[in-house]
């Protein structure tokens, strides 16, 4: 229950910067809808957690930190450059490739360990 409501909280975030009405922060939510799928496929089917957990975390922290930078104008991040937002184009795809890092660390040292 508790990632849900973690990942609702994200997901509105998201939404708030890019606009809710923008439908192109769904694009953006792909990252947060894997790690959610991820977490439920890993509980059904009783399989190790940390590869996971990794991606979630990995995914979510990349995709939330560009988020809060264009939010809060770091650097003038968002106000000193035009093409700024195009950040938001290939985001969920460094999100889904810095989870998939995660997921293959931990994958590694569940199996070192013997987990299942």
């Amino acid at each position: 229950m508790l990632e849900y409501i973690a990942f609702a909280i994200a997901l509105g975030f998201v939404a708030l910067v890019e606009g809710l009405l923008n439908p192109f922060w769904l694009w953006n939510a792909i990252p947060f809808g894997l790690a959610l799928g991820l977490l439920k496929r890993a509980e059904h089917r009783d399989l190790a957690r940390l590869p996971t957990v990794l991606f979630a975390v990995l995914s979510s922290v990349v995709s939330l930190y560009v988020h809060l930078a264009v939010f809060l104008d770091w650097g003038g991040l968002a106000t000193g450059s035009s093409t700024a937002p195009l950040i938001f184009i290939f985001l969920p795809l460094y999100a889904v490739i810095a989870g998939a890092i995660g997921f293959a660390a931990g994958a590694v040292v569940v199996r070192s360990r013997g987990d299942p």
